[in-house]
This record gives structure tokens, C-alpha cells and sequence, in this order.
């Protein structure tokens, strides 16, 4: 204690500059320290929008500079600053405080010094410092796995785009098969008229067939635009903007030749990001157990203070002390605490269980909608052929004058409508497929993978 008090009576300007230099060292080290978690806006590497973009290449611009993926990847980057704060807390909090006494000291108390300085820090509990660091890194992982979840959705909803697109293009061109089968229809009524061996009525009926396929040219072509919009949308475009897709061999771009036989429950628990997060809700809550008997434990702080002028024989010195502060009585708030938290826990492991009964469920239900899909696709396809037979046939009795003109159209616009209707069992068969790969967790993983975060 004699060499604090020689160093405080003799040098107190030496201790305001040494403060200052440690507060300005402090404060640029932290400023330092946050630009360089500043991540930077500009960046060579993003993936150019040119040319026709395929399924990979929208997926990789649209994790670049979609906005829909920028709420919860800026949620991960303020887990990280609270995870920060938490790490920051291990160390306790320094304070100063210093009196100046405006009356006259010597006055007072002689030679005394009219001031006072003290160093102090806040009260501090280590134990509970480093559970809530712990606590901090289990919530940003947290946000980690829910951006996963997010682009896992994007993922996969821009995979069925892809498919449903596509379709619309073959859809589109039966459709012009049948707007051109009902022109024919229209100009041979027209010639029977004019021959008298039809009424007018004829016509007018092929002409209203004519409008009602070309009408429904027009739904898909809407129904392709919007498609192609929402593209835009998943990719962060404006609707105004230019976007090309390249849709040849679009079923080995989406599924990437995945074969939905090696699928397995266990991967798809694995690869879940629910059961992560819960698994991690759990552990989380583990530790608010921990920090609620934490609050049983006293809380410090250091102290090193000057002697106050106006206590007399305190020139000079300096005291150094420890204050120790535990609550006695508090109606059982902690107490109460600790089975708060318990019975949360409790409700975590409830949640947990009934998580992984809802991924059994979905999991089931994906392997019976891909084998019911699978089987309708087959009988589509059957369909499809006796169709082309049965329209041959038609075809050859037509040339053989056993068939009339209008019998023969209808039977090429049935064996159309056939074709349309297997090519949209085969649509459905693609997206149960690309439903249980985004299931088992192999869709997602294909493009982000967790550790790089």
C-alpha cells in the first residue's frame, strides 16, 4: 500500500494521461475490430447475368443478390455482434469515477488534494459470463440453420419453376397442335357450306372451338410469363428486367441424376435443419438451467480509489478492495427460476419428439406420393399409346373412306389431349422426385453447405 500511495500522491497527472492513452486504445481497438466484421459490398466474383441462364447458374445469382435471402442472413450477422458482446463480458467492465470538491480543501482539511479518483468495476459473475457465451455461439448457430431453411425453400421452389416451365413449353405446343386441328375443322365447314352440305351452324361451332383453344393458348402463355416472373423474383430481379433460361435437359439440371431409391430416414434426420435447431433450442435451454443456479452465486467487483479530502488523514492514498454482493431474501425468484426453466426444458424435449414424428410423417408421405405418381405416369404412358394406335387406326379409315373428316379431327385432338395429360403425370412425378431430394437434405447441401458459415 505504501507504493500506491506514493505513486498517487506524487504523480495524479500522470494517472488522468495513462487513463486517457488506455481509453483511446480501447476505443480504437474496437473500432478496429467492428469494420473488420464490416463485410464488404463489392465483389468481382458475382455470378454475370448473360446469356441463357440455366438452373444452376440462377441459384448461384440468386444466393449473390437476392434480397429475400438478406433478412436472415442479416440476422446471423447480429447473432455474431451479440455473440461478440457475450465474449467481450468474460472480461469485467472498468469504470472511473473521480469527485472534484469545489470548496476551498486546504480550508477544510489542510494539505489534502480537492479531488478523488477511483477505478472500479461493475459487479461481475464469471460463471454466468461464460454460460452466456456459450448461450450466445448456440443462438448464432441457430440463425445459421434458419438461413439454410430459407434458402433450402428457395432452392426448391425454383427448382418446380424450372420443371413447371418446362411443361408449359410442351403444353404450348400441343396446344398449337390443336388451335391448328380446329383451323383445318373451320375451313373444311366453310367448304361444305359453300358445297351446301353443311349449315352455318357448322361453322360457327368451329369458329367458337377455334376461339376456345386459342384462349387457352393465351392462359398458358400467361401462366408461362408469371412463371417467369417469379423466377425473377426468387433470382432478385425486376419483372422489366431480361432473363433468358435455358431449359434443355432440365430434368438432369434439377434432380442431378438423384435416385430417390438411395433416399434413407436416417439422411433425412441427418440433413433436417428443424431437428438441428430444436436440438440446439435444447442445449440452449440446458444452459438456462445452468445460469439459473448461476444466480445463486455472489456477484464482485474490484475497486481502487483514492482517499476522499474530506475524511481527514487520507492524504495520498490509495485503497484497493473487493465487494462481494449475494441477495439473502427475494421471494423465491430463483428458486422459481430454476423450475422455470426446467419445465421449458421439459417442453423442448415434448416439441423434439413430436418434430421428429412430423419428419417420419413427411417422409413417409414423399416415398407414397413419388410411387403413386410413378404408377399414374406408367398408365398415362399406356394411355398415350393405345392412343397413338387407336388414331392410326382412325387414320387408315379415314383414307379408306370409312371415316368421316370431322371423326378423323376429333380423334387427333383425343390422342393430344392424351399426350397433354401424360406429360403432366410426368410433371408430377418430377416434382414428388425433387420434393423428396430437397427432403433428404441433398438439394440444399448441393449448393450451400453449413460449414462454410
Amino acid at each position: 500500500m505504501k507504493g500506491v500511495r506514493a505513486i498517487g500522491h506524487s504523480c495524479p497527472q500522470n494517472i488522468f494521461l495513462t487513463l486517457c492513452l488506455v481509453i483511446l486504445a480501447l476505443l480504437f481497438a474496437s473500432i478496429g475490430a467492428w469494420a473488420a466484421d464490416i463485410p464488404s459490398t463489392e465483389n468481382a466474383d458475382l455470378t454475370p447475368i448473360r446469356g441463357q441462364m440455366d438452373f444452376n447458374r440462377c441459384m448461384r445469382v440468386a444466393l449473390e443478390r437476392s434480397p429475400y435471402f438478406t433478412n436472415s442472413s442479416l440476422d446471423i450477422s447480429v447473432k455474431r455482434l451479440d455473440e461478440s458482446d457475450a465474449r467481450y463480458s468474460l472480461y469485467p467492465t472498468l469504470s472511473l469515477h473521480t469527485s472534484y470538491f469545489l470548496n476551498n480543501a486546504s480550508v477544510l482539511v489542510g494539505e489534502n488534494q480537492p479531488f478523488s479518483i477511483g477505478f472500479y468495476t461493475n459487479p461481475y459473475n464469471p460463471i454466468e459470463s461464460y454460460f452466456t457465451l456459450k448461450a450466445s455461439k448456440l443462438i448464432t448457430r441457430m440463425a445459421i440453420y434458419g438461413h439454410l431453411q430459407v434458402i433450402s425453400g428457395a432452392i426448391l421452389r425454383m427448382g418446380n419453376l424450372f420443371l413447371e416451365l418446362d411443361s408449359l413449353g410442351r403444353t404450348a405446343a400441343f396446344q398449337d397442335e390443336i388451335i391448328a386441328i380446329n383451323q383445318k375443322d373451320l375451313a373444311y365447314a366453310k367448304n361444305r357450306v359453300k358445297s351446301e352440305s353443311a349449315s352455318p351452324l357448322d361453322v360457327r361451332m368451329a369458329e367458337q372451338e377455334l376461339q376456345l383453344a386459342q384462349l387457352e393458348k393465351e392462359r398458358i402463355t400467361a401462366a408461362q410469363a408469371a412463371h417467369m416472373d417469379e423466377v425473377k423474383t426468387v433470382i432478385g430481379l425486376k419483372a422489366e428486367d431480361r432473363l433468358e433460361l435455358d431449359l434443355g435437359g432440365v430434368r438432369q439440371q434439377v434432380l442431378n441424376a438423384f435416385d430417390p431409391a438411395s433416399a434413407t430416414l436416417e439422411q433425412v434426420r441427418s440433413n433436417s435443419y428443424d431437428l438441428k435447431i430444436q436440438s440446439l433450442k435444447k442445449e440452449l435451454q440446458g444452459l438456462n438451467v445452468t445460469l439459473a443456479y448461476a444466480r445463486f452465486l455472489p456477484t464482485v467487483n474490484l475497486v481502487v480509489q483514492s482517499g476522499d479530502p474530506l475524511n481527514a488523514g487520507a492524504t495520498g492514498a490509495y485503497y484497493a478492495y473487493i465487494n462481494a454482493d449475494m441477495p439473502i431474501w427475494d421471494g423465491l425468484k430463483r428458486v422459481h427460476n430454476v423450475t422455470r426453466q426446467k419445465d421449458v426444458l421439459s417442453q423442448y424435449n415434448a416439441e423434439e419428439r413430436t418434430k421428429e414424428i412430423d419428419l417420419n410423417t413427411a417422409w413417409t408421405n414423399a416415398r407414397r406420393r413419388l410411387v403413386e405418381a410413378d404408377a399414374a405416369l406408367n398408365m398415362a404412358r399406356s394411355q398415350e399409346e393405345l392412343a397413338r394406335l387407336q388414331n392410326k387406326q382412325i387414320e387408315i379409315s379415314y383414307e379408306e373412306g370409312r371415316q368421316t373428316h370431322s371423326q378423323y379431327l376429333s380423334a387427333s385432338k383425343r390422342s393430344i389431349d392424351v399426350k397433354r395429360n401424360s406429360d403432366q403425370k410426368e410433371l408430377e412425378y418430377l416434382e414428388a422426385d425433387l420434393a423428396l431430394y430437397a427432403l433428404s437434405g441433398e438439394l440444399s447441401r448441393r449448393f450451400v453447405a453449413p460449414d462454410s458459415f
